[in-house]
């Protein structure tokens, strides 16, 4: 006959789908809390595996990228597509160089979106190599900075508007101060020339020493 399991290893048994439920909960969480924050910052994540090519998008790069999640994640080829002429090119010379070094590194994208828009994107590439430094995988983040490109560039207009402003504002207080030094001399001009005949008149009458 079989016999019962103790009773610590039946309690333990009863235990075990709670902690499994406990571990699922934790992990939906903490899920619904990392798409919450990519979703704020405007953040997606990637994955490519480098043989096979197989890529992993997080929600949030589907929809940087305006791309319905029911297409699934693009091939390298398409994902490269979206992007312009000169950050296609750097793109893919990152790429291989983030393989060739092991090495993390980012760069400032163009991208055109199927609506039409021109978006600018900031992509860091986080190689994964194995125990003999040959890189497998690569992982990376990508990040919507139009905005901060276009207040940038707002706050860069106002700066040059407001030199070219005090520029200009210089050049009438200059010009007001030789406007005034002029008219002062012309205004003083007799009154010191009178001045100087009245003081020599004085000196004439006064009697001699």
């Amino acid at each position: 006959a079989l016999r019962a399991a103790p009773a610590h290893r039946r309690a333990d048994m009863r235990m075990k789908p709670s902690r499994l439920d406990a571990l699922r909960a934790a992990l939906m969480k903490a899920e619904f809390r990392l798409e919450a924050t990519q979703d704020l910052a405007r953040v997606g994540d990637w994955e490519i595996e480098r043989h096979s090519g197989r890529m992993r998008w997080s929600r949030e790069l589907f929809r940087l990228f305006e791309r319905p999640e029911s297409l699934g994640v693009p091939d390298i080829n398409e994902a490269l597509s979206y992007y312009g002429p000169d950050s296609l090119e750097r793109t893919r010379d990152l790429f291989w160089q983030a393989i060739d070094t092991a090495k993390r590194c980012s760069l400032e994208q163009e991208v055109v979106l199927p609506s039409g828009q021109l978006r600018h994107h900031v992509t860091v590439i986080v190689p994964v190599a194995d125990a003999h430094g040959h890189v497998f995988r690569l992982y990376g983040t990508v990040q919507d900075v139009t905005e901060r490109r276009r207040m940038e560039a707002e706050r860069l207009e106002y700066l040059a508007r407001l030199e070219k402003l005090s520029a200009h504002l210089v050049e009438i207080e200059e010009r007001e101060r030789r406007e005034l030094a002029s008219a002062l001399h012309d205004r003083a001009s007799p009154n010191l020339a009178a001045l100087q005949i009245l003081f020599s008149s004085l000196a004439d009458a006064l009697p001699a020493a």
